[in-house]
């Protein structure tokens, strides 16, 4: 589906463009902490935990205090090795210097990553159990009209079984997802180009949680948000806006 856009003389005329939405889903509209941590789990220790209480509570610790700096869900096993490593603290600049001589091995964990969400959906409703809808999305989804596009490095089966049961699935226009590419760069240009958006005549908001990933969206014609209640690193530009809610959106 198209997004209507306005011609430029209508554009001149409104003190108010319109604003086409488009949100990450893991960090921003679902909470999918435990599932991701479960999921990356069983596929790097080849394991088949069915709950966090299952889950040496050092590396379920260590996992959620370096959850943030994920992306793909290959980078998971850069996590599960930095702690068998027995590194306590890893910041950016070390993860990615980690990142860089594993490449190979988070090939293999990505496809292992998948193959274990698979089986655990076999158990819908317990997989289904392991989200949450973020609080700070509520209002939002259940007071606005708008409709939205969805741009995620996740599966894009996972973003419609979710959204359907957390009862939002009829306001996606599309979903650009990890089939399509793991760069949001070029799911947010493809977006664009697809639904024929109109930057000079429609203002096209993305709100994402990962410093690193607003930061390289920069150069795109785009209201760039951070939601600071995903998992979220430091922001360290100033000329992009963190907020509390999606409320605090135009």
């Amino acid at each position: 589906m198209t997004v209507p856009g306005r011609n430029m003389t209508d554009a001149m005329e409104s003190a108010s463009p319109e604003r086409v939405y488009c949100f990450d889903f893991d960090g921003v509209l679902c909470d999918s902490l435990n599932e991701s941590l479960l999921t990356s789990y069983n596929a790097y220790f080849k394991r088949d935990a069915k709950s966090v209480a299952e889950i040496d509570p050092a590396v379920r610790d260590f996992f959620y205090k370096h959850r943030h700096l994920v992306r793909p869900a290959g980078e998971y096993y850069v996590l599960f090795y930095a702690f068998e490593k027995g590194e306590t603290v890893v910041e950016q600049d070390r993860f990615l210097q980690l990142k860089a001589g594993l490449m190979r091995e988070m090939n293999d964990h990505a496809e292992r990553f998948y193959a274990s969400r698979q089986r655990f959906k076999q158990d819908l409703d317990s997989w289904l159990g392991l989200h949450r809808l973020y609080p700070e999305c509520i209002d939002f989804l259940e007071q606005r009209s708008h409709r939205f596009f969805i741009v995620s490095n996740k599966d894009r089966e996972s973003v419609v079984a979710l959204s359907r049961h957390h009862g939002y699935s009829n306001r996606i226009i599309e979903i650009y997802s990890k089939e399509m590419g793991t760069d949001k760069r070029i799911l947010l240009n493809k977006l664009i180009e697809d639904q024929g958006l109109n930057p000079s005549t429609c203002r096209i908001v993305f709100v994402d949680d990962h410093a690193g990933t607003l930061g390289e969206v920069r150069q795109l014609p785009l209201e760039l948000y951070q939601a600071a209640w995903g998992y979220t690193g430091r922001l360290e530009s100033e000329a992009i806006r963190s907020i509390r809610s999606l409320d605090e959106l135009p």
